[in-house]
């Protein structure tokens, strides 16, 4: 479903699809695919801000909620992937709680490669590149959880 023209991700405990107008609960996960980073460096590239600036808004018109920003990678690889996912997560936070969301409303957590999508061993089995390069974008990606509202 799409927020001003951008797509704001899946439910992913029940698979469903929402947009931040929809009413959310406490746990509930989405991901945002319109997120993205200097290619490995937590640095935020300039087309991520349009659609943080949405959640800025999303946070401002829900004065409660209580979100973690958590981090994930499609691959891990031990030294480089160390704290990357983390510093990604400080810079949303950073970024968020420079547009006015208070601090106090955030969490940043960095899952590296913990909480996969799709499975190493399913991409593996996947045929063509395509539904593996699909499977390690999916992987790959920034997670809002509602931790209170």
């Amino acid at each position: 479903m799409f927020l001003n023209g951008l797509a704001f991700g899946q439910l992913i405990d029940s698979r469903k699809h929402f947009t931040l107008k929809d009413t959310v609960f406490v746990s509930n996960t989405f991901y945002i695919s319109k997120i993205h980073f200097d290619l490995a460096k937590p640095t935020l590239r300039d087309e991520s801000k349009p659609t943080l600036d949405s959640i800025v808004t999303f946070m401002q018109k829900n004065k409660n909620i209580i979100i973690e920003v958590g981090c994930h990678l499609s691959m891990c690889k031990p030294t480089a992937s160390q704290h990357l996912t983390l510093k990604r997560a400080y810079n949303i936070v950073k970024y968020l709680v420079d547009k006015g969301v208070n601090l106090t409303r955030l969490i940043a957590k960095g899952y590296e490669c913990a909480v996969p999508i799709i499975s190493a061993e399913k991409i593996s089995k996947l045929k063509t590149e395509k539904e593996i390069e699909e499977a390690y974008f999916l992987n790959q990606r920034v997670d809002f959880k509602i931790i209170a509202k």
